[in-house]
């Protein structure tokens, strides 16, 4: 049984990589806008947004200002 568990949370881990992968690889967004990928400063979270010109960390609710 605890080898199911194992392999499960390998095949998880495998399609949210996999998940990932495919997003970095698509470099617009909805209607040709660029996508941006960010790291949170204070809490290490990744996510992406599409365009903003300030960003909030979901995760913590950090400010990361975007200055180009």
């Amino acid at each position: 049984m605890n080898w199911a568990v194992g392999a499960g949370v390998v095949g998880v881990v495998l399609v949210a990589i996999a998940v990932w992968w495919q997003a970095r690889q698509r470099p617009a967004g909805p209607g040709g806008a660029r996508v941006d990928w960010w790291t949170c400063p204070r809490c290490r979270f990744l996510w992406y947004t599409v365009s903003p010109q300030r960003v909030v960390c979901p995760a913590c609710g950090a400010t990361i200002d975007d200055e180009d």
